[in-house]
This record gives C-alpha cells, structure tokens and sequence, in this order.
C-alpha cells in the first residue's frame, strides 16, 4: 500500500473510488425519511385520537375520518415515491461512478485486470454497469445484472454484501413502475408486482399494500425495506473501500 494509507479505514479508502460526498447524502437521505415516517406517525396519531373521542359516529367526525384515511393513503405513497426516488439513483449512481474510477485507477492496462468473459469483446461498453453480457458477447440493458456482473470481472463482488441481489432487484424494479406510472399503476402491473414479490422470494414485509375488495390499489416501500437499503448501501461503501485498500497493496 502507497505510504500514508497504513493506518487508513477501509471505508476511508472508498474515495479512491467514489468522488463525491456520500456520507453527506446518506445523512441527508436519513434526515428526510425521518420527517416523513414522523408525519406518517402523526397522521395515524390523529387518525386514532379522532376513533377514540367521544360522539366519534357523528355526521363530521366520520366524515373527517375518512378524509384523514384517504390523505394517508397518499401521504404514504408519496413518502415511498421520494424514499425510491433517492435510494435508487444513489445507489446506481455509487456504482456506475466506482466503476468508472476503478478503470481508470486500477485496470487501464490489459494485464492488470483478471480474465472475464466480459472482457473478451472489445469495447467501451464493458465498463457500462447498466449492461450485461451473454456468453456470445451481446450485451443487454439491466442494471442489476450489468452491476453483479461487473463486480465479479473486477473482483469487487467477495466485497460487496452477499444479500446484494434481492435488494436491488426490488428496489430498481419498484422504482420503475412508480416512476413511470405513479401511486396508482394499471391493475395489471400491480397484479404482476405482486406476483414477483413472491415469485423472486422477496420478504413479504419490504411492500405493503393498500387494497380495495382485495386488490392491491397502491404499493408502498415499508420501513424495513428502506433501513435494509441504507444499511447494504453502508456495507457497500465498506466494502469499495475494502476492495480500494486491496488494490492499494
């Protein structure tokens, strides 16, 4: 390791790769979902005070219920569209940016980088975390392969939390249906949603959903999805400073 990096932490070392301030977005990040699950807490607060007062079956008082429920339904998918509208694009963004740096750091020359089938067709887009290649060198768009694939080509992916994968299959996957079609999403993706909850094994308390007659209406990020996100991302930032460190040596 270069003088001056002995008695450095790992996660020090993650400036090597990421050139940006992370620590101050995350910080920013947690203050704001903060707030948010507050006003969600004070919302059901009211919700639950007005059920519990005297002559709550009154014409107003049901009335005002229903609005405070309604209100909420939306407050939350609110609160999900802005919690998916910054996890995602940092965490795409930590990882299209390490990648960038690592070749530039690490791997400009052909003998300083493994062997990889990635790396058997020539061109710039190898280092394009939104691709992913096949066996016959053609490469297709999907950002959680091209990540895990191209973590695995440099030798980041021992670094990187095992669990990876799940998490960011839900997260972009989510983030796409709220980004292009809102809270409410045809019945026929929410449908589909639902089903790739269960069919890629995802816990069943990262989405909740609010429902009418038994069908989902919106799909909500819980708050143990968003602290597992932040989390894998803190393990992340550890781990590109772990790998950093290694090349370092």
């Amino acid at each position: 390791m270069p003088e001056g990096f002995e008695n450095v932490e790992p996660r020090d070392l993650a400036g090597v790769l990421l050139h940006r301030n992370y620590e101050a977005e995350l910080t920013a990040i947690r203050i704001l979902l903060f707030r948010h699950r507050q006003a969600d807490k004070g919302l059901q607060d009211e919700i639950k005070s007005l059920e519990e007062r005297p002559g709550f079956r009154s014409e107003q008082a049901v009335d005002r219920w229903l609005e405070l429920l309604q209100f909420s339904t939306y407050q939350g998918a609110a609160h999900s569209m802005a919690a998916v509208g910054m996890l995602a694009p940092l965490v795409e963004s930590i990882f299209d940016g390490a990648f960038k740096r690592a070749h530039e750091e690490f791997f400009l020359t052909e003998n300083s980088i493994a062997k990889h089938p990635r790396w058997e067709w020539a061109t710039q887009a190898q280092w394009d975390c939104h691709l992913v290649y096949d066996k016959n060198g053609k490469h297709t768009k999907d950002i959680v392969r091209g990540i895990l694939q191209l973590s695995e080509a440099i030798g980041l992916a021992p670094h990187l939390p095992r669990d990876l994968k799940s998490m960011l299959e839900a997260l972009f996957e989510y983030r796409n249906k709220m980004f292009h079609c809102g809270f409410e999403w045809p019945l026929e993706m929410r449908n589909k949603f639902v089903k790739r909850i269960t069919d890629a094994g995802w816990p069943s308390n990262w989405f909740e959903m609010a429902t009418s007659d038994g069908v989902p209406t919106i799909i909500y990020l819980t708050d143990v999805f968003v602290d597992i996100c932040l989390k894998r991302i803190d393990r992340t930032i550890d781990g590109m400073g772990a790998f950093a460190a290694e090349r370092l040596r």
